[in-house]
């Protein structure tokens, strides 16, 4: 049976991001594609569900996480979708995670990724669900605002 947690959410500054490139989930090593957005947690999966929504300066930026796992963090699976409300601005729409992967005998530093992005005004980004290779801790989001080689701004309330 599935479990849907709605708990309290860390919240963290999104100060440094802005020193990050965008790197796509599907692109790195540590995420393999394994379905689409409206599948991340089908009834089967029986871990625990958490779905988030982000936005940034107004809705500039919005993006939607379904986020999925075991107990053991063996199974951790991210979908997200994001949509570019200001085509305006001259920046892309982009669904950041941040999260902790256990590698090595220990769990590392934040690593980032973008698994959905939008490259224009309406433009809508849903790039599917992405499994993670290795054990995952702390996944937190934030919708973003990136100009094509820096993370500009992020969601005011911080990571989520």
């Amino acid at each position: 049976m599935r479990t849907r947690l709605w708990s309290a959410v860390v919240v963290t500054a999104c100060v440094g991001a802005g020193l990050l490139s965008a790197a796509p989930a599907q692109a790195a090593d540590e995420w393999t594609a394994v379905g689409t957005f409206a599948h991340a947690c089908d009834p089967d999966y029986g871990g625990h569900q958490r779905v988030v929504e982000s936005s940034v300066r107004g809705g500039d930026a919005a993006a939607t996480y379904d986020i999925c796992w075991t107990n053991g963090f063996d199974d951790v699976r991210v979908a997200a979708s994001v949509s570019d409300g200001n085509g305006n601005d001259g920046y892309h729409a982009e669904a950041r995670i941040r999260y902790e992967i256990y590698t090595g005998g220990a769990w590392s530093g934040w690593h980032y990724r973008t698994p959905s992005a939008a490259y224009g005004p309406g433009d809508h980004g849903n790039d599917g669900l992405f499994k993670a290779v290795y054990p995952t801790r702390m996944v937190q989001v934030a919708a973003c605002l990136y100009n094509g080689s820096t993370v500009i701004d992020c969601d005011d309330r911080g990571w989520r």
